[in-house]
C-alpha cells in the first residue's frame, strides 16, 4: 500500500510509503485527503519520511489542498520531509504555505 491513513478526529494523517510521488499517485493522495476533508475540515499531516521526489502534477495536487484548507484556517504539515523535498519546496517558494 502506498498510502496509510492514520487519521483521527483531530487531524488527517497520511503516511506516504513511496520514494517518488508522480502522476496518478499525486492525484490519489489528493483524493484521499479530499475525502477526509469532506467528512470534517481539519489539518493534514503528511508523513513524507520515504519521499525523495515529487513531480509538478503532484505539487499541483498539494497546492489544490493548500488553497482548499486555507479558506478555513487549516494547514498542511509535511512531517519528516527529506532534505531533497524541503529544498524542492523552498526553491519553488512553496515552503511559506506548508509547515515543515
Amino acid at each position: 500500500m502506498s498510502f496509510l491513513d492514520l487519521s483521527n478526529d483531530k487531524d488527517i494523517i497520511i503516511r506516504v510509503d513511496l520514494k517518488t510521488i508522480q502522476g496518478d499517485t499525486g492525484s490519489e493522495l489528493k483524493n484521499i485527503c479530499k475525502k477526509r476533508l469532506d467528512e470534517k475540515m481539519r489539518d493534514i499531516h503528511l508523513d513524507f519520511a520515504a519521499v525523495k521526489y515529487m513531480d509538478s502534477s503532484s505539487i499541483g495536487a498539494l497546492l489544490y489542498l493548500i488553497q482548499f484548507l486555507k479558506k478555513d484556517g487549516h494547514k498542511i504539515y509535511l512531517d519528516k520531509a527529506s532534505e531533497e523535498v524541503r529544498q524542492l519546496f523552498k526553491s519553488l517558494i512553496l515552503d511559506q504555505f506548508l509547515v515543515m
